[in-house]
Formats: structure tokens, C-alpha cells, sequence
């Protein structure tokens, strides 16, 4: 552990962004999950007119972070794979992420049970796919699953079925800095299971 806290991993988000929104990540850094990103994120899709006023109040009114034990869960934390090849070993997992804008805290109570069909739709709509990649200094305060020592031994071996994630806390309101954003048309953008989650 003490040798990738030195050098660090490098990690990947899924997500699915508005074109503006990748300048943004690229220029300033991720933002966790929380209020004022599900605002700002929101305020930014109506603005642009790809979301109307209704919308915007259904997603605020009814969405994950309306849920105190879904908001305690998911504010300031940021999730990643620390395995590209998670992408392609478990695809569900992974899928709504790709294929819904804004992530969970827009789309989560939208798609799950056929609540509202029709902005789920909208939000399918908007955006494009994009592998968010930053660096990660492992540290005691960060959950991987499973364990970071495992997935070391795993990419080791060179195991087809290899795959996990980490999720973390930041400070409210702290941006962390991207390597790259990678879009669909990318050379490098994941079709197999061959991936990676190199030490920096």
C-alpha cells in the first residue's frame, strides 16, 4: 500500500456529460455527488435547452438525494473503477451510468421501476459517454472492493475476470483534478475485457 500511495492508481468514472460539462471537468477538476453539483448540473441543462422547467422540478423534488439515507450515502463521495475492464466483466453495473445524463442523482428514482418513462428518455438523450480518468493516492480513508491487494494480485496474474471500485469522501465543495476525459471515439475507449488500472 505504501508504494501506490507514493506513486498512486490510476482510476476511472463513468459518466455521461453534456459538451460544456467535459470543458468544465477538464478545466476545473471532478466534482463529488451533492446538492449544489445536482443544481448547478441542472441549471446548466435548462439553460442550454436541452431540459424544461418541469423536468428540472421532477428530478429536483423526487431524485436520490430527496432520500436522507441515499443523500448521508452518496454527498462529497466520488465512485470509480479501479479496473477498466469492470466496464466489460460487469456491464450492468456500469450501464446506466453510459446511458442516463447526470448521473445517479438526476436519473437513480427516474429509471427504477418505470416511474417517469418519459424523462428517462430525455435524459438518454442528453449528453455522450465519457471515462472520467484521474489519479488516486490509495489511503485508509477509501473503500475498495475488493480489496486493493487483491486487485494488484489479480492484474498480476492477468485474470480475464478481474474487476472493482473505490468510493471516497472529499471536502464539500473540492474539486479533483482529470488526466483526460475519454469519449466513445477514442482509440482507447474500452470494447473488451482488457483493461487497465496502472500504477501511475
Amino acid at each position: 500500500m505504501s508504494v501506490l500511495s507514493e506513486r498512486g492508481i490510476i482510476v476511472y468514472q463513468c459518466a455521461r456529460l453534456l459538451d460544456s460539462e467535459i470543458d468544465d471537468v477538464q478545466t476545473h477538476g471532478l466534482r463529488a455527488a451533492s446538492e449544489e453539483l445536482l443544481a448547478d448540473k441542472l441549471a446548466r441543462a435548462q439553460r442550454e435547452g436541452l431540459l424544461t422547467a418541469a423536468q428540472v422540478q421532477l428530478i429536483q423534488t423526487t431524485g436520490a438525494l430527496m432520500d436522507s439515507d441515499h443523500r448521508a450515502a452518496r454527498t462529497n463521495e466520488i465512485w470509480a473503477l479501479t479496473v477498466l475492464q469492470t466496464i466489460s466483466v460487469s456491464e450492468d453495473g456500469v450501464e446506466h451510468l453510459f446511458a442516463h445524463w447526470g448521473g445517479e442523482i438526476t436519473y437513480f428514482w427516474q429509471t427504477h421501476g418505470n416511474r417517469a418513462p418519459a424523462l428517462a428518455a430525455t435524459l438518454q438523450r442528453l449528453g455522450t459517454p465519457a471515462l472520467i480518468e484521474f489519479a488516486l493516492n490509495p489511503a485508509e480513508n477509501q473503500h475498495y472492493s475488493p480489496e486493493l491487494a487483491n486487485i494488484v494480485i489479480a492484474r498480476w496474474r492477468n485474470l480475464d475476470d478481474c474487476e472493482g471500485e473505490v468510493h471516497f469522501s472529499v471536502l464539500p465543495g473540492a474539486r479533483v483534478p482529470v488526466l483526460d476525459v475519454w469519449l466513445p471515439d477514442d482509440p482507447r475507449w474500452p470494447t473488451t475485457t482488457v483493461g487497465t488500472a496502472d500504477a501511475l
